[in-house]
């Protein structure tokens, strides 16, 4: 007696170990909706049907999966069996079909649940049902803890052998809700390559097993798929014969401990559960009468089980339902903004300080517009002045004009000198906020796009030293461990691919405020344009292999060679023609087929120089931002497609470094015409 309380004991020790607060559930699907109970067990009414005694009513949700009379016959022994073990209550089973469980666990309606594995795993997701002992279920004189399902056919339909025979022919099953009577063969069916709501000739639901087997043997499907000892008990019931049918793909790994026909891995059996309502202290006794009902009890043989035991391990029922994506998984793996701050965390950071260090160069810039708009204000004064004095002195001598001449000539320096100055002082202010940049996130940026290298190559080696231990992982957890490593090089590639980006986008800034002036090449204008242009071109269709777009070009023959900086030059012609084709490319994705992206690309002398028109039929530039378009920085392009430096760099590279002009046209949803300008002498 000592031995058998000190082993009960243990039992409810164990119970609670693994029926706790379950860390197995890996997130709660939300919005789940309450409603009204249909036809609920009421307390009163029970109470009433038993002389209106004083004892407390514990209701026990049963799945009535062969019906609720059956379900009572086979299972209310059990309760009386508990009534008589624990005073002051009373336990009443109370049957439900597979819609009416769902609504009484959801609305507290139950204080224990009885039901099958599967739906089990769903109230413990939806609703902290938690289970305290595992169903020893007698099948053919001995007890089991596990089951599974086998798929069968008639002996006679030698045409089905491998389960790619099945591909067209009739299956029949359970519920589509059903545990064993479905989802683990769906599951199973999948991990042989094999959909059956798309690749089998048809999927009937029956209702029950019985009707299943039934309906193979009288030739109405092609394919039955059951839980484990259905075939085996209807043929002890004398119902069928097992010579008529013959089991698919037979699973032998358990051997003689398991001897029923079986086509899957095997899973644990109906488990004893509790609602989270349910006082501590009547678990633990409902627990411990449980495991103690002798195998030779009423209620055990009316149940047609041997006993009870500690809850057994239901996390594979868990992951296989999240595979198949249905209740309570099935928004398992949707995609959630605290899923992606939780992946992308370093990159949004990266990308909120750029965005701090732009508003404080924004900030700078304005300040430094305000001195040099005072600077030109006061130069204009000054300019002003001179010329007034220069009126009064050509009524003077000779010598006077003389001096005038020569104070033009100071004139035309000063506004040189001038040009200079904003020039110098908006590169010396950018290349401060660029090297401080620099300063800040190069390294950084470094370390991110170095050690993300280093992952991937520390994962080969990981992935190469499992290689020599292979045979020491089963089948799931080798392909679990080369899943999570296949995901550690996918996200170490993003973060490389980020950290890249990041640094060529620091690489711009640096390049837009140093200024450097390249070396005088002279150039055949109308070949140099023409190469630049096709290069734009191309270097778009390598970004997207599906954009096209039709260039019409007219250089003018009189235009011949020019003294230019080629390398700076070519970016002022990539920047304008990349301009053009992302425009022509949105145009194109708002307006679909009737439109056609078009570029035109003309070259005409002027004066003794040369003017380069680059026009597009794309979306145009709003009359609102027209002045801005050559502000560094400023762009309208969506996040992680531009920087706003090509054209404030092609404006200096043209007008600062050429000594050319660089002017834009446009109209709004029609077309954008940019309009080079380069002075010097041609030569032929």
């Amino acid at each position: 007696m000592m031995k058998r309380t000190i082993r009960q004991i243990f039992f409810v020790f164990m119970i609670f170990l693994f029926a706790g607060p379950s860390n197995l559930v890996m997130f709660h699907v939300s919005g789940s909706t309450r409603v009204k109970v249909v036809n609920p067990i009421d307390k009163n009414e029970i109470l009433k049907k038993n002389g209106g005694s004083d004892m407390e009513i514990i209701r026990i949700a049963v799945m009535a999966k062969r019906g609720k009379e059956k379900a009572i016959k086979k299972w209310q022994p059990t309760a009386d069996y508990l009534t008589e073990h624990i005073p002051g209550y009373k336990f009443v089973v109370c049957p439900y079909d597979w819609d009416e469980i769902r609504r009484v666990v959801a609305n507290g309606g139950a204080d224990f649940v009885l039901t099958n594995p599967g739906m089990y795993v769903e109230f413990e997701t939806l609703y902290d049902v938690r289970r305290i002992a595992t169903l020893k279920n007698l099948r053919l004189g001995k007890p089991y803890t596990s089951f599974g399902v086998v798929f069968f056919r008639r002996s006679d339909r030698a045409d089905i052998v491998t389960y790619k025979d099945i591909e067209g022919k009739s299956l029949a099953a359970v519920e589509a809700t059903a545990w064993g009577g479905w989802q683990v063969g769906w599951w199973q069916l999948l991990q042989m390559g094999i959909d059956p709501y798309k690749d089998l000739g048809g999927l009937f639901f029956l209702g029950s097993h019985d009707n299943v087997v039934l309906a193979v043997q009288d030739k109405k499907v092609d394919v039955g798929v059951v839980r484990t000892d259905t075939l085996e008990r209807m043929a002890a019931e004398g119902r069928i014969d097992l010579k008529n049918f013959t089991p698919l793909w037979l699973n032998k790994k358990y051997g003689d401990s398991f001897p029923f026909w079986l086509s899957s891995k095997l899973y644990p059996e109906w488990p004893f559960a509790t609602a989270s309502h349910t006082p501590m202290e009547l678990n633990e006794r409902v627990a411990v009468v449980l495991m103690s009902i002798p195998a030779e009890s009423r209620a055990a043989k009316l149940g047609n089980y041997e006993g009870w035991t500690v809850p057994s391990n239901y996390q594979p029922i868990h992951e296989t339902l999240r595979k198949l994506k249905v209740t309570p998984y099935e928004h398992y793996g949707d995609i959630t903004l605290p899923k992606v701050m939780a992946k992308y965390w370093k990159e949004f950071f990266l990308a909120v300080m750029l965005i701090i260090g732009l508003g404080f160069a924004s900030f700078y810039f304005k300040r430094l517009n305000q001195r040099l708009t005072r600077t030109q204000e006061l130069l204009r004064d000054e300019l002003f002045e001179r010329k007034q004095a220069q009126k009064k002195l050509l009524f003077a001598s000779e010598e006077v004009q003389e001096k005038n001449q020569e104070l033009e000539k100071t004139l035309e320096q000063i506004n040189n000198y001038q040009d200079q100055i904003i020039m110098q002082e908006k590169m010396a202010s950018l290349g401060s906020l660029t090297a401080g940049i620099a300063h800040e996130i190069k390294n950084p940026l470094n370390f991110v796009i170095n050690f993300s290298e280093l992952i991937v190559e520390l994962v080969d080696e990981i992935k190469e030293e499992l290689e020599d231990h292979k045979t020491k992982f089963d089948g799931e957890n080798w392909e679990y461990i080369h899943e999570i490593l296949g995901d550690l090089i996918s996200n170490a590639s993003k973060i490389n691919e980020h950290g890249k980006r990041s640094d060529s986008i620091v690489r711009n800034m640096l390049d837009h405020s140093r200024g450097n002036i390249g070396e005088l090449r002279n150039i055949k204008m109308n070949t140099f344009v023409d190469e630049y242009v096709k290069l734009g071109y191309y270097g778009m269709r390598a970004n997207d292999g599906d954009f096209n777009v039709t260039i019409n070009t007219d250089y003018d023959p009189r235009v011949g060679h020019f003294e230019v900086i080629p390398q700076d030059l070519s970016r002022v012609i990539l920047n304008i023609v990349n301009n053009a084709c992302y425009a022509v490319k949105e145009k194109l994705e708002s307006q679909g087929a009737g439109f056609e992206p078009t570029l035109w690309v003309e070259t005409r002398v002027q004066g003794n120089g040369v003017i380069i028109i680059i026009k597009d039929n794309g979306s145009g530039i709003p009359k609102e931002i027209m002045e801005k378009v050559f502000t560094p920085f400023f762009t309208t392009k969506p996040a992680g497609l531009g920087t706003g430096l090509g054209l404030s760099m092609s404006y200096d590279i043209v007008v600062q470094g050429h000594k050319g002009t660089f002017e834009v046209e446009s109209e709004e949803g029609e077309f954008t015409r940019f309009l080079v300008g380069l002075p010097g002498a041609m030569e032929k």
